[in-house]
């Protein structure tokens, strides 16, 4: 670690309580963001409109209640497993 003016400063790794706290934080964040995504859709479908987006399971997507667009022909199953 240099303390000149204009050098780089080493960086010191963090703690595992806080890389626990900053991926709780991350985590919360990715979930608020899919709430808020599966909300609009959820509206969009109640209003009649289907939407373009693509599921990326495609044919194999087993969500009765899933709101993306799927291939023709799809049934929707729980998983074999």
């Amino acid at each position: 670690r240099r303390d000149c003016a204009g050098a780089a400063m080493a960086r010191t790794k963090p703690s595992l309580a806080e890389a626990a706290a900053a991926r709780r934080e991350a985590d919360a964040a990715m979930e608020a963001a899919r709430r808020q995504h599966r909300a609009a859709l959820e509206i969009a479908a109640a209003a009649g409109q289907v939407p373009e987006i693509l599921c990326r399971y495609g044919a194999a997507c087993y969500r009765p209640d899933c709101l993306f667009k799927h291939p023709p022909g799809r049934v929707a199953q729980a998983p074999a497993c």
